[in-house]
């Protein structure tokens, strides 16, 4: 069976970001298209071609929660809930300041992790869940705090796990 296309070296040139030749110049590529099926699925997978993911997203999607929790855990772990960080990104005038302890600029690491307040509901949970769960240290960075937790879990309750999780930040966060 043959690939899609066929291309040859001499059809290729580079260009490096200095301005000498890096980026693939394709000038003879034929496509044999009846090996091409279009689905949306390969839409996304061209889409995010090496682009990759530095923490467990699965667990996000697998979680026993709703819907708008696992959105909310994703939107979280890349840093993008409406924190005043972000508002002030966008232009839009906020307190700088945590709402909940008036100490520390308010983003979504130290809000959900890093404010005292915060800490002290980590440490409820921690309790009530006779030491599964952590608490979060006092300079957790999100995504290393998503990955350590996760690597407590057992494989078979991982996706309980992930649930306890982000309920905890979406219940601190509103």
């Amino acid at each position: 069976m043959r690939p899609p296309w066929s291309l040859h070296w001499r059809d290729i040139r580079w260009r490096y970001l200095d301005g000498r030749e890096y980026v693939a110049n394709i000038q003879n590529l034929e496509v044999d298209k009846s090996y091409i099926q279009y689905s949306s699925k390969s839409a996304y997978a061209i889409q995010f071609a090496g682009s990759y993911c530095t923490f467990n997203s699965t667990a996000i999607w697998k979680a026993k929660t709703e819907g708008k929790h696992r959105f909310f855990g994703w939107l979280f772990l890349q840093q993008k809930i409406q924190t005043a960080d972000n508002l002030t990104l966008k232009g839009i005038p906020c307190d700088p300041q945590c709402c909940l302890c008036d100490q520390a600029p308010e983003s979504a690491a130290h809000l959900c992790l890093q404010c005292p307040f915060a800490q002290e509901v980590w440490f409820l949970v921690h309790v009530w869940t006779e030491g599964l769960i952590a608490v979060p240290s006092s300079d957790a960075h999100v995504e290393d705090w998503w990955n350590e937790a996760l690597s407590r879990a057992s494989t078979h309750n991982k996706s309980h796990f992930a649930a306890v999780l982000l309920y905890t930040i979406w219940n601190i966060w509103n």
